[in-house]
């Protein structure tokens, strides 16, 4: 019996999910200026309100630096995630594939609960990120 060929992944920080983030920001960070004069709070303090609360949370953004990490996967679905400890599981159905993002639903050995993460188009190489699409395309019979 031939064993399935184990797919060696390294993923590193998305640039697209950063900007996702900020722009998030940004828009929280409006939404609670406009609330701030809804409730008749002065301009000047709801500003310096919404821009520390902007400031604060791109603060934790920008600094929110992980060590790049690797996915260890083979045809099968099955699967090894090295964040900062290990986790062993399968891939579950509930997977999908997308042009910009793949959204992998891990089913841990060790544990009843389903890990979810999404894994962003520039973070993997792109031999690897179609490999990846191709396999959770398979395990979801879509191909």
């Amino acid at each position: 019996m031939i064993p399935y060929p184990v797919y060696d992944i390294a993923i590193s920080r998305s640039k697209i999910a950063r900007q996702y983030l900020i722009v998030l920001l940004g828009v929280i960070a409006l939404l609670c200026f406009f609330i701030l004069l809804a409730l008749d709070v002065p301009m000047h303090i709801g500003g310096v309100a919404a821009l520390c609360i902007l400031g604060g949370c791109l603060l934790i953004v920008l600094r929110s630096e992980r060590e790049p990490s690797r996915l260890l996967i083979n045809e099968l679905g099955v699967c090894e995630l090295r964040v900062s400890s290990r986790l062993f599981g399968q891939l579950t159905n509930d997977s999908i594939a997308l042009p910009v993002c793949v959204i992998i639903y891990l089913q841990l050995k060790t544990q009843p609960r389903v890990y979810r993460f999404v894994l962003w188009q520039d973070m993997v190489d792109d031999i690897s990120y179609r490999r990846l699409c191709r396999i959770v395309r398979i395990k979801r019979r879509q191909i």
